[in-house]
C-alpha cells in the first residue's frame, strides 16, 4: 500500500469533481465515460482527476467487459482532524482487515457507559483543581490533560478497529457476491445494497440501468429470499436479509 501523504490527499478530496468521482465509485466500479454522463463533465476532464486520484493511490484501473477500463477504489483510509486553539493534528489511516490485531493489546472501556463516567469524573476533578490556581494548579491540570490524550488515544484505536471490521466484513460478502450463480447485474445490486438501504428509484439511479431491468433483478433476489423489501411511504425500500 502506497504510504499516505495527508496534505496530499487533502488536496486531492477539496475538489469537489474528485469527491463526486469517489462518491460514484464507491458504490460501483465506473468506466469514464459513465462518469462523464453521470457528472456531466468533459471525459478529457475526467481522464485528468482519475489519473490524479490515480497517482496518489486511491484507485485502480482494470479492463472487464467489451474491453472498458474500469476504475475502482483501491484504497481505505480512516481521516481524523482537530482544529482548535491549542493544537492543529490531521491524521490519514489506511483501513485493512489487519487493524483489528493491531489494536488488540490497547485497553479498551469495557462499556461507553464507563468510559462516559470516567470522562465526567475527570471533568469534576478539573473543575475542582481550576480553583486552585497557581503552579499547583497547573502540575494537576497537566495530569488531566495527559489522561485526557490517552483517552482520546483509546477511542481513536477503537473507531479505527470498527472500521477495518466494518471493511474486513464488508469485503467478505463481496466475495459471496461474486461467487452466486446469478446474473451480473443482481450481483451489482447486492453489492449496492450490502450495507444500506435503498429504495428502487435510488438503485436505478446509481447502477444507472432503467426501471425494467431493476425492477426484473429485484424481483429475482426477492424470490430467492436473499433480499427484502419495505414500503416507506410510497416507496419501495430494499436491503439485504
Amino acid at each position: 500500500m502506497k504510504e499516505i501523504d495527508v496534505f496530499e490527499l487533502l488536496d486531492l478530496l477539496g475538489n469537489k469533481t474528485r469527491r463526486n468521482i469517489i462518491g460514484l465509485l464507491s458504490n460501483k466500479p465506473c468506466y469514464v465515460t459513465e462518469l462523464s454522463g453521470r457528472l456531466n463533465i468533459a471525459p478529457k476532464a475526467i481522464i485528468r482527476h482519475l489519473s490524479q486520484l490515480n497517482e496518489a493511490g486511491l484507485i485502480e484501473s482494470y479492463v472487464a467487459e467489451q474491453n472498458r477500463k474500469y476504475f475502482q477504489i483501491v484504497n481505505n483510509f480512516y481521516i481524523s482532524m482537530i482544529i482548535s486553539s491549542h493544537r492543529v493534528g490531521i491524521e490519514a489511516t489506511p483501513i485493512d482487515g489487519e487493524a483489528e490485531d493491531r489494536t488488540r493489546n490497547i485497553s479498551f472501556s469495557p462499556k461507553f457507559d464507563e468510559l462516559f463516567d470516567e470522562l465526567n469524573d475527570l471533568k469534576r476533578e478539573a473543575d475542582a483543581i481550576e480553583k486552585l490556581g497557581g503552579g499547583i494548579g497547573l502540575k494537576y491540570m497537566s495530569r488531566e490533560l495527559i489522561k485526557l490524550s490517552e483517552i482520546e488515544n483509546r477511542m481513536n484505536a477503537a473507531i479505527r478497529s470498527v472500521e477495518s471490521l466494518l471493511v474486513r466484513i464488508a469485503g467478505e460478502m463481496f466475495e459471496m457476491i461474486d461467487d452466486l450463480e446469478m446474473g451480473s447485474t443482481e450481483r451489482k445490486i447486492l453489492r449496492l445494497i450490502v450495507n444500506k438501504e435503498l429504495t428502487t428509484e435510488e438503485i436505478e439511479y446509481m447502477l444507472d440501468l432503467s426501471s425494467h431491468t431493476v425492477d426484473e433483478s429485484l424481483k429475482n433476489l426477492w424470490g430467492v429470499g436473499l433480499i427484502i423489501k419495505k414500503i416507506v411511504g410510497d416507496e419501495e425500500v430494499w436491503s439485504i436479509t
